[in-house]
């Protein structure tokens, strides 16, 4: 995401943010109408998060992104006591038995393809007892999977978690508000929360590294698929007895593993397939030694073919009596040519 054109930044998304995309903007729709859609949950397979001005990442520069489940729908063929007005009966009654139904007359939106009804079975469901006496049980959606309650504590109530929500992750933990469980996330809850499960590991402070850096880094959130946390003499536990660690982001370590590999495999292709040779000079041992301690560090095998000086006198003749200089060559006509470039010719 470009900020400006002078200042270009790269914002490192979370492992629920991976699939987030901006949304334009069509007629009847502003941030109000993004700010109700987010809080009505999925709907026909499309979920939309909205932080003004892209405030907490997940949008990136965006104040209205969306998330499509990926999930395929798949035709539901009628059985003996179901028709169009059942369909419609399951589509109202969202998640049952891990199931969810797409009611769309003659497949007009395009989900259930030629199908005017389909259905699609959830990643994951849990079970949670509302009362006593009456026990259903929700299913989750795929994003939903790892959201458990939160229990108010002191200072804690509605107003706390939705502010929460909006300030998006924080030391590993996101939370989200729905008034009564209303949207499904949160099971029957009003506030629930999701926690990170990636590991942290002590940061060992390096040359112009200290508190004050990590800090800084803090504040920076993601950058290359790194994030740190900062907690003086590890007071809050997160990073064990450090008071700087870092972990890194799934995603990001995944494609790092890619690269990794395209590299060994280019390694081993250019060795196969490539020669090198280095043309040094006899009097240039400095040189020698230079190419020797660079490219044995990058584990490249070379050969050295001695240079020829061909100023000095008979050079050029035993040169090209040997065939080190080709029959062709016309050392007169490149001394000319060498002039008429230094000349600006």
């Amino acid at each position: 995401h470009t900020t400006n054109d002078d200042d270009a930044w790269c914002q490192r998304l979370d492992k629920n943010d991976a699939d987030w995309t901006c949304h334009h903007y069509g007629p009847g729709e502003d941030d109000a109408w993004c700010n109700e859609k987010m809080h009505a949950g999925w709907a026909d397979g499309v979920a939309f998060h909205f932080t003004p001005f892209g405030s907490d990442g997940r949008c990136g520069g965006c104040s209205c992104c969306k998330q499509e489940d990926p999930r395929p729908w798949a035709c539901h063929h009628y059985g003996w006591g179901e028709d169009d007005h059942w369909c419609q009966e399951r589509v109202r009654a969202g998640w049952v038995d891990g199931v969810a139904f797409h009611f769309t007359p003659a497949g007009g939106d395009g989900t259930c393809g030629l199908c005017s009804c389909c259905k699609r079975k959830a990643a994951h469901y849990c079970f949670h007892t509302t009362n006593g006496d009456d026990a259903w049980c929700q299913r989750l959606d795929k994003n939903d999977a790892d959201w458990t309650c939160h229990h108010y504590g002191p200072g804690e109530d509605d107003a706390w978690c939705n502010e929460k929500m909006h300030a998006g992750w924080a030391d590993g933990v996101a939370f989200h508000f729905t008034p009564f469980g209303s949207d499904g996330r949160c099971g029957g809850c009003s506030c629930c929360k999701q926690e990170d499960p990636r590991p942290w590991a002590c940061h060992h402070y390096g040359w112009g590294e200290d508190d004050h850096w990590c800090q800084e880094r803090v504040r920076a959130g993601w950058v290359d698929g790194v994030a740190f946390h900062f907690t003086p003499a590890g007071g809050d536990g997160t990073c064990g007895l450090c008071s700087c660690c870092k972990r890194k982001a799934a995603r990001f370590a995944a494609r790092a593993k890619a690269a990794q590999h395209c590299f060994q495999v280019a390694n081993t292709w250019f060795d196969a397939e490539v020669n090198v040779f280095a043309i040094v000079m006899p009097s240039r041992k400095d040189r020698l030694e230079l190419l020797r301690s660079r490219w044995s560090k990058e584990g490249i095998e070379f050969q050295i073919t001695p240079g020829v000086n061909i100023t000095e006198p008979g050079a050029y003749r035993v040169a090209k009596q040997k065939g080190m200089v080709p029959a062709s060559y016309n050392l007169s006509k490149a001394e000319t040519a060498k002039i008429w470039v230094r000349e600006g010719g």
